[in-house]
């Protein structure tokens, strides 16, 4: 978490950089994300926020995890051409909670607010809740949450996600089977990469089906074969 004079010393590096937020926030030293650089310059608008020198940030900055941090910064930084560059990728909702303080109170407080913002990204991402996972996408949302928290029953992973027994334990049997399509999955890729990212559906089924010698169903078709043509729906190729 930014301290307010944090968030005024990056406001006023910002104003002095004349750069745009996205280039600020990918070129400056422990700038936030966009998001919350936009954020802070509209409290800045309503007068929440002033910006204000703050001489030494990089070096006073008080947090040890999460946006904001040396540690951050490191895990940041990326390679492009050959050029280096220093800026926050997207911050993993398993990290935020990584920062939060050691007052009991504000603690308590923060844990509410990073709850808070998960939900949120959930609802935006239009998964609300479990009601919006399909069964397997149940079975592994409780599958890692009994291998996360040991004291964590069937029983109790499949009441909170609305799945039957019955169901959970089918979903764990068909993730244990081969995949059917894995072959198929395979050529697919393979088409899409070698059209450099170019070929929809259409144009994959096409390539697939396209060939010398007889095609075969993709039901067939033998893991490792990369030349034999393949006859598959766009559905199943989607």
């Amino acid at each position: 978490m930014y301290t307010k004079e944090e968030r005024e010393g990056i406001l006023w590096e910002f104003r002095q950089s004349g750069l745009s937020v996205p280039e600020a926030c990918r070129r400056l030293p422990l700038f936030p994300t966009r998001a919350n650089l936009y954020r802070w310059l509209r409290m800045e608008e309503a007068g929440e926020l002033a910006a204000t020198e703050m001489p030494d940030r990089a070096a006073r900055m008080h947090c040890a995890h999460g946006e904001g941090s040396a540690r951050f910064a490191a895990r940041s930084r990326r390679v492009r051409g050959e050029a280096e560059v220093e800026g926050p990728e997207q911050t993993d909702w398993r990290d935020w909670g990584a920062d939060l303080p050691d007052d009991p109170a504000e603690r308590a407080r923060m844990a509410e607010v990073k709850l808070a913002e998960a939900l949120a990204v959930l609802d935006v991402l239009k998964a609300p809740g479990p009601a919006s996972l399909t069964s397997m996408e149940k079975w592994r949302a409780g599958k890692l949450a009994r291998e996360r928290c040991p004291l964590a029953r069937l029983r109790d992973v499949t009441e909170t996600l609305s799945i039957p027994k019955s169901t959970y334990l089918d979903q764990a049997a068909r993730a244990a089977r081969a995949d059917p399509k894995a072959a198929l999955r395979a050529r697919v890729r393979a088409s899409f990469e070698a059209s450099g990212g170019a070929y929809g559906a259409e144009s994959v089924t096409a390539d697939l089906r396209s060939g010398p010698g007889a095609a075969v169903s993709w039901r067939d078709l033998e893991p490792g074969d990369a030349s034999t043509p393949v006859i598959a729906s766009e559905k199943v190729v989607c």
